[in-house]
């Protein structure tokens, strides 16, 4: 035999067949040839001695519009080539103005004596005259600077998913080059794989997902075990699209609502698509989003599970039911809250009043930086263990930058001036104290810094290999290694009140919450503990014992693990309110500065639930802004 005209599905059939030694050329055509087979059986032709002709037509065209010549195949393997002698290509754009520039992509129009009379539908069909020698081919191309011709797609073969167009050929053809063998289809509503290789099945849908920058949910991977093809040996499409819009439209009925866990996961890890494999953890989850999502499953489940957090997220959501089948479970209920969750409120309640009123209900900002070291330890110590400093720096720190920048280039537009300090994050640095000023905003400044100084460590491999192993071991000696320094540097001397504003002091205070959640068995618990206590003795004990007693009850409570049973309803706002902390310390001091004036004459107590309710007020109003913004940012930019 010296010479085959295959269709695309026999080149796959012959690829693995020995060619016979008198073969002296190939023809192509039949549909697109895979660029991938089309390559191979290029450099095929090279080594054997034999020619590839890559051919274009249709059947109403005769049945071949172009070549791509022999000598061209190894290179231009991916195109149609050029018009065959008597024939002509142009392009035209979806208003049917011709296309001049190459590069643009447009439907291919063929004109030449081939094209074929028409389609008699009746038997004076047949007596009707010839039309114009044009031909619609129904192909997206695009013309290359040499002249030759690349089909990018059929103009029946593209959907539209959130305002994305996408190539059903073009993912085809990047499945092909990626080694899956399979077929694209789909609807305006989702992507269909059918694939012939059923393993992987959730990370080609990840994959695919990230490649075309589409929520996981909006691609469906289905097995395909029989090809469904033409008479002509081609594939066919049409039965390949009558299923996947079968198979969307059995996943629309059971679609998420608009509030489901995948959506909230989305937001709170900042992803548009997720990694079903790793946990949330693992993906960066951070103290506030953990409680938004421990809400929502106590909301749909009666009580969230324990270790949720350190699920695969496919398992997670599995877990998840819709609204209308939610546990509804009585408010009245008893649920368990962790100690950490009533340490946060309590410690953001007693900043509000200290700076509110004049009652002495010091503590808070103590508490909340050994509460940063132990967020930091549970939600980010994954992360930090594999290297990823700037995913921690970002978790940490991205949230309240953001939302402190826009804060105070408010207050300096509109109440200047304002010192430079605030915008340098040094403000901590200033010893004044002005409750009732910007002056509370030290808090921004330190948190900022000890956090960067915290995961610096852990951008040296070698270091950071031997905190992994030994966390909480690491943690202990770094905290006898803080007092050292403070003694040294003299930072013992520095008041109470101004102390852990600096940042090695502060230091210390996240460092306990680090080895707090890092002390798991009961003899680690009881070192720790005795670790902080004379900690505090040896660098706080000038503190007031009001003070000591707050911070080191709410450390006490973490590090043993407690838990204290409350009505349900009760949890739900705890957890409403420990994950707007990081609003309500921003915005209680311009509440405070808009409230306190006009309520002089009244009560403190009256003043300070004001000053708490607006706050809590404008916090969830401005999560919520702020939570709309970084997720129409996040599409924009994806």
């Amino acid at each position: 035999m010296t010479s085959l005209a295959l269709v695309p599905t026999q080149f796959e059939l012959f690829d693995t067949t020995t060619w016979l030694p008198q073969l002296r050329y190939i023809t192509q055509a039949g549909g697109r040839l895979d660029p991938v087979l089309a390559r191979r059986f290029a450099e095929m032709a090279t080594e054997e001695g034999w020619l590839l002709f890559i051919m274009y037509g249709q059947t109403e065209a005769g049945p071949r519009m172009s070549y791509l010549p022999a000598r061209d195949a190894a290179d231009w393997f991916h195109t149609i080539g050029r018009p065959i002698p008597g024939g002509s290509f142009r392009l035209i754009d979806a208003t049917g103005a011709e296309i001049d520039q190459p590069g643009v992509p447009g439907e291919l129009i063929y004109e030449g004596p081939n094209v074929m009379l028409g389609y008699a539908l009746a038997r004076t069909d047949l007596g009707a005259p010839a039309g114009p020698q044009i031909l619609h081919t129904g192909d997206i191309a695009e013309r290359l600077n040499n002249g030759y011709y690349c089909i990018v797609g059929r103009a029946s073969r593209f959907i539209k998913l959130f305002g994305l167009r996408i190539g059903l050929d073009e993912v085809e053809t990047r499945l092909r080059s990626e080694g899956h063998r399979g077929y694209a289809s789909g609807t305006d509503a989702r992507l269909v794989l059918f694939v012939q290789d059923a393993s992987g099945n959730a990370a080609l849908r990840t994959a695919v997902a990230t490649w075309l920058k589409l929520p996981a949910s909006a691609v469906l991977v289905e097995p395909l075990h029989d090809v469904p093809v033409l008479a002509s040996g081609k594939v066919d499409y049409r039965a390949l699209a009558r299923h996947a819009e079968a198979l969307t439209a059995s996943h629309e009925q059971v679609a998420p609502d608009e509030h489901s866990l995948e959506g909230l996961l989305k937001s709170a890890l900042s992803t548009p698509v997720l990694d079903l494999d790793r946990s949330f953890l693992d993906l960066g989850g951070d103290s506030l989003s953990y409680l938004e999502v421990q809400l929502h499953l106590s909301s749909r489940l009666g009580l969230a599970p324990a270790g949720w957090e350190r699920l695969p997220l496919r398992e997670l959501l599995a877990l998840d039911v819709p609204i209308s089948a939610k546990n509804t479970v009585p408010m009245g209920t008893l649920q368990e809250v962790s100690a950490d969750l009533l340490a946060r409120v309590a410690a953001i309640f007693a900043v509000i009043a200290l700076h509110s009123t004049t009652w002495a209900t010091g503590g808070g900002s103590y508490l909340l930086l050994i509460l940063a070291g132990y967020s930091l330890a549970r939600f980010q110590s994954s992360l930090l263990f594999d290297g990823r400093v700037l995913q921690t720096c970002r978790s940490m720190l991205l949230p309240i930058m953001v939302c402190y920048y826009i804060l105070i280039g408010a207050i300096a537009l509109f109440r200047p001036p304002i010192d430079p300090g605030f915008f340098l994050l040094v403000e901590n640095f200033v010893p004044r104290v002005e409750p009732r000023g910007l002056t509370p905003y030290w808090y921004v400044s330190t948190y900022v810094q000890i956090i960067l100084i915290a995961t610096l460590p852990f951008a040296v491999p070698g270091l950071r290999r031997t905190i992994a192993a030994h966390p909480l071991v690491a943690g202990c000696v770094a905290l006898v290694g803080s007092v050292v320094v403070m003694h040294l540097a003299g930072l013992v001397d520095i008041a109470y009140t101004q102390r852990h504003h600096h940042p090695v002091p502060a230091l210390q205070l996240l460092l306990m919450g680090w080895c707090a959640f890092f002390a798991s068995s009961l003899a680690q618990r009881a070192v720790v503990s005795l670790l902080i206590l004379g900690l505090w003795w040896g660098a706080w004990g000038d503190a007031p014992t009001g003070i000591a007693l707050f911070a080191l009850t709410g450390a006490g409570a973490v590090v043993w693990g407690l838990r204290v049973p409350l009505f349900r309803g009760v949890t739900r706002g705890l957890m409403r309110i420990g994950s707007l902390t990081l609003f309500l310390y921003l915005l209680h001091v311009p509440v405070m500065v808009l409230v306190l004036p006009r309520m002089s004459d009244q009560p403190e107590a009256l003043q300070l639930a004001v000053v708490i309710a607006l706050t809590l007020i404008a916090s969830a109003l401005s999560k919520l802004a702020y939570d709309r913004t970084a997720a129409r940012l996040q599409g924009l930019l994806t």
